[in-house]
């Protein structure tokens, strides 16, 4: 590297105070060589107390690629760092953390943080959380932001690595001791610079520990710690039993939030943590819930239905691994470490992984084969699935779902060229679509499509429509009524994977349902065949028809008006 004049070395140092990301991108170059996402920028302002920074537009050149900051970045800060006040209200209202201040032109000016002496941030593990707390301590050393720092992670050599690797660029980053000199003491000096325990030559103070470790009670010639970062300090053996999760619960509550000094009462200094939820009841979780804590979550997708983080996952890298997920089973794994959701605990005793079954059949083997169509009106990207079902019923009443299509975001006429599609490829002997957003939306465009189709097909270009209709049973219910004891009992196959229907069925109740509710939909068009299905002879022999006593009981009763309009 070029020896820089005192002029270069003055501005570096301004720009790298003013601008954090700036920090990052000039003198860390190996640890950010690409672009900086938005939401690594404000978990930068929540780790700094910075927020000018944001409002530095334009473009920036990385090592490894150029890339600019915009207004339309910062607006996914402001609507995406949020917390709720009321934790136990999933549907409460929420708070963003940044507050935008504007002119009387409406030109941004200002951007208030607010925050508390503990916030924690989750994520997926691998967006580089490690690395952005590293990248900010070394920042509160060279400027000397922070007197007294510690570090905490899962463990004693995890967190002295970090360290280590902090160490490592203070002694060997030649731009780093161009423009901030050594922070090395000398041999001869008494200050340390150990394994977990450094003192630069300016006096600021770094201290690592691993979970469990004692932080109560740190104190440097009279200093107390001032600000502790929390990394990933939980993993999966602490988080197996009650009593590693309660012992982790203790350490944080009686020694480390007391190690923050009190001035007249107040705690005076901030901690923040960052970690990954491993386990319904585990500290990250159990935070959530503690009016003293500031907390912001983020899957591997945002809430607007993007990449958190596109060099880290992409769309279609988060599809391949969902759907391997799902095969194994493990859904609720993947939305634990991708989505940081957590959902309901234990077996899916309603749609259990055993219970779906692939067969390749015929269509001609189905006495009955029904298209319900549940239309999505909404066409933004996380809107409800436009969802389509073909099912049939054979003679014996076994079920069969033929088909299954969900998509987010088609148009109308979209989903009326599907409709047709799937009409000229399984030929049903029912077709049925939801009946408000069919009388609202789709009826005059389904009515121009048989016009259209009949120059070729002729009458068969017209059929029957059945407008399906709720009654006042709860979509939870009806389709569990529906569909539960078939799948369960083993009475319905699939013609293929349908890895949104099955990731819908092994996440039941949470997230989405429009799969699920399309096939049950369907089967209830299928109800005057099953009065004329019989089992096989060797399966009531051998107690398999487990749905003998209702199988043939007309749905309209089992569900309660779950039926098709006049």
């Amino acid at each position: 590297m070029e020896r820089l004049s005192e002029e270069q070395a003055k501005l570096l140092y301004a720009e790298g105070f003013a601008d954090p990301a700036f920090f990052c991108r000039v003198f860390l170059a190996s640890w950010f060589p690409l672009p900086m996402p938005w939401v690594h920028r404000g978990i930068l302002a929540l780790l700094t107390r910075q927020t000018d920074f944001l409002l530095r537009f334009g473009p920036e050149y990385w090592r490894d690629g150029e890339g600019e900051w915009t207004e339309a970045q910062l607006m996914k800060i402001v609507r995406h760092f949020v917390w709720r006040p009321d934790p136990d209200n999933p549907d409460g209202p929420v708070v963003p953390l940044f507050e935008l201040i504007r002119d009387v032109e409406g030109k941004i000016v200002q951007i208030n943080l607010s925050v508390s002496s503990r916030t924690l941030i989750i994520m997926p593990r691998g967006v580089s959380k490690t690395t952005l707390t590293n990248a900010a301590n070394i920042r509160d050393i060279c400027y000397q932001l922070t007197q007294f720092l510690v570090y905490l992670s899962e463990t004693q050599t995890h967190s002295e690595m970090q360290l280590d690797n902090v160490k490592r660029q203070l002694e060997s980053n030649a731009l780093i001791l161009s423009v901030f000199g050594v922070k090395e003491p000398a041999r001869s000096d008494s200050k340390k610079w150990t394994q977990d325990f450094i003192e630069t030559q300016d006096g600021i103070v770094v201290a690592c520990r691993g979970r469990g470790g004692q932080v109560r009670g740190l104190n440097h010639n009279g200093i107390r710690p001032s600000k502790i970062v929390i990394d990933d300090v939980e993993d999966k053996e602490s988080v197996k039993t009650a009593e590693q999760r309660n012992k982790a619960m203790s350490w944080l509550k009686a020694d480390v939030e007391p190690a923050l000094p009190q001035i007249e009462g107040k705690t005076s200094g901030f901690i923040v943590m960052l970690g990954t939820i491993l386990d319904g009841e585990a500290l990250l979780m159990k935070l959530q819930k503690d009016p003293e804590w500031i907390v912001v979550k983020f899957g591997a997708m945002d809430p607007d239905g993007d990449p958190l983080w596109p060099s880290y996952m992409t769309r279609e890298k988060y599809a391949r691994t969902k759907a391997s997920f799902i095969r194994m089973g493990k859904l609720a794994d993947f939305n634990r470490e991708y989505d940081s959701s957590l959902r309901t605990e234990g077996e899916n005793t309603k749609f259990p992984a055993t219970s779906v079954r692939y067969e390749i059949q015929s269509r001609s083997d189905y006495v009955g084969v029904a298209l319900v169509m549940d239309p999505a009106i909404g066409q933004k990207k996380d809107s409800d699935f436009c969802s389509f079902a073909v099912v049939g019923m054979n003679a014996k009443g076994r079920v069969h779902v033929f088909d299954c299509y969900m998509k987010q975001g088609m148009t109308p006429t979209e989903q009326v060229d599907k409709f047709f599609e799937l009409v000229g490829l399984w030929r049903p002997t029912k077709k049925g679509i939801e009946a408000v957003a069919y009388q609202q939306a789709l009826v005059h465009l389904v009515r121009e499509e048989q016009f259209r189709k009949s120059k070729t097909l002729g009458s068969d270009a017209y059929f029957e429509i059945i407008p399906i209709l709720h009654g006042r049973t709860a979509k939870i219910h009806r389709v569990e009524g529906v569909l539960s004891p078939r799948y369960t009992a083993g009475y319905i196959t699939h013609q293929r994977r349908f890895l949104e229907l099955e990731e819908q069925l092994l996440d039941w109740p949470n997230g989405k349902k429009d799969g699920p509710d399309a096939v049950a939909m369907a089967l209830t068009l299928l109800d005057p065949y099953a009065a004329f299905a019989l089992p096989e002879p060797e399966e009531a022999d051998h107690g398999i028809d487990k749905l003998a006593k209702d199988q043939y009981q007309s749905l309209d009763v089992v569900l309660g008006n779950y039926r098709s309009a006049p």
